[in-house]
């Protein structure tokens, strides 16, 4: 089978104005790849991509608000304080943390370093479907010269509503949960939990 190739100039930005000729030849497997599948592929690979990073984003803002909720716990200890204000304040931390476990395993959270003794949460699953579907990572090898596979656009689809379900859960607990409890603590005089948003 016959390679195609094409010539190209690179040029380095460097001390020196270089000109490198760079001669691109297409491998045999990537010849049946069409423009179209390199473009299915980029595109799932950006919507994966997105997805990973909104699920950190929600993640880091929910580790930011726990630790608030955290040491508010301790506080509230120490001065002897109403139990009920003990409850409400580890009742949100544990609605935060369900949230939470749908992105992040908590052994992961732990800093275990046998991190996969449980089951991978949709961070992880975002990370290693986009490892398969773009040019791969650590033990996966990748597909970066094929369009998606009917299962990994299936997965992507699988994984994306579940990662809109834990964003609307997210979404209500910041809206709603957070400022009635804050309220709550306003009313009795207390520091209140800050919304630390992570962009």
């Amino acid at each position: 089978m016959s390679a195609e190739a094409c010539n190209s100039s690179i040029r380095a930005l460097a001390c020196a104005n270089w000109v490198l000729s760079l001669r691109i030849v297409n491998l045999a497997s990537v010849e049946a790849a069409s423009d179209a599948d390199v473009e299915a592929a980029t595109k799932l690979s950006l919507a994966i991509y997105s997805d990973a990073n909104a699920s950190v984003r929600m993640i880091n803002q929910i580790e930011w608000t726990r630790k608030q909720l955290e040491d508010l716990q301790k506080m509230i200890k120490a001065a002897n304080a109403d139990k009920a204000l003990s409850d409400s304040t580890k009742s949100l931390d544990d609605k935060a943390l369900a949230i939470e476990d749908q992105l992040l395993q908590r052994t992961v959270a732990e800093g275990d370093l046998k991190s996969f003794r449980g089951p991978l949460q949709l961070y992880l699953k975002f990370v290693w479907l986009g490892a398969e579907v773009g040019s791969g990572g650590a033990d996966v090898a990748g597909n970066p010269d094929f369009p998606p596979t009917q299962p990994e656009v299936d997965v992507y689809n699988l994984l994306h509503g579940q990662l809109e379900k834990a964003q609307s859960e997210f979404n209500d607990f910041y809206a709603k949960e957070l400022p009635g409890f804050n309220d709550q603590m306003t009313k009795k005089g207390l520091q209140k939990v800050m919304l630390v948003e992570v962009k």
